[in-house]
């Protein structure tokens, strides 16, 4: 039986869209439940217009729906945010307009160089909030998000769940990355011998990072945000909530 996560119920494949809001929302019906969410500058790749509800696959394969309103014409970016959370302004001045919030890896196409700032999709970005090298350390991305509140179905810096976390974070460093926990039980390799940095701990429905071999970093609806706690405490509340025992390590690359 096919997956209707990752493989499309109807239509084909057209031009590729980029989205132009700073969180969209990805639908798994239109207006229904979020399964996840797209960022600026994202690419999306419409299947089927249904009124103004667009759905298509997103960059890691997921499947979903859309408002039309969030997408503009593509074209690829040659930055991201890498700041927790930056702005688009209307001028190369601290002191203008606010044109928008710009989520961490947000993707822009940045131009000239302005007293500090980048010029971009329609506004201008602090120098210093984007680069375009991957992040070296995705476990340094997951602390730099830890007390980010818990969101079903989030991924962004304005709202996490556990495996939108782990894509996040794995993505901004540049690794591909699926979207749910039971897909992302497959990446890397198992962790053999000692537990260490990076390794990351699945449950059934559940995942999170490890900072060190006994220390948790994930984001849960114990806490409500992205948290850090002992792995033994985690593990014995995810047992007596009858969320079962870890299920496999994986240790990326």
């Amino acid at each position: 039986m096919s997956d209707p996560r990752t493989t499309p119920f109807k239509g084909r494949a057209q031009a590729p869209r980029r989205i132009v809001q700073p969180v969209v929302d990805l639908w798994r019906e239109p207006g229904g439940p979020r399964d996840s969410q797209l960022l600026w500058g994202e690419r999306f790749t419409p299947f089927l217009a249904e009124d103004n509800f667009i759905y298509g696959r997103t960059d890691c394969g997921y499947f979903g729906w859309v408002d039309g309103e969030a997408l503009g014409e593509w074209h690829s970016a040659s930055h991201w945010i890498s700041a927790r959370g930056s702005f688009l302004y209307a001028a190369a001045d601290l002191k203008s307009a606010v044109l928008a919030r710009l989520p961490f890896a947000a993707r822009l196409k940045c131009g000239r160089n302005v007293k500090g700032f980048m010029a971009t999709d329609g506004g201008f970005v602090f120098t210093n909030h984007a680069q375009t090298a991957p992040a070296a350390d995705f476990v340094a991305v997951a602390e730099m998000l830890v007390g980010v509140p818990y969101l079903w179905g989030g991924r962004s810096d304005l709202g996490l769940d556990c495996s939108g976390l782990v894509q996040l974070a794995l993505q901004a460093a540049g690794h591909d990355a699926p979207r749910d926990s039971d897909m992302q039980e497959h990446l890397g390799a198992p962790a053999k011998g000692e537990a260490q940095r990076g390794d990351l701990v699945f449950w059934k429905g559940h995942v999170g990072i490890l900072l060190d071999a006994e220390t948790l970093l994930h984001a849960n609806a114990h806490s409500m945000c992205v948290s850090i706690e002992p792995l033994a405490e985690a593990e014995a509340r995810i047992a007596a909530n009858k969320g079962g025992s870890v299920t496999c390590r994986r240790r990326m690359d």
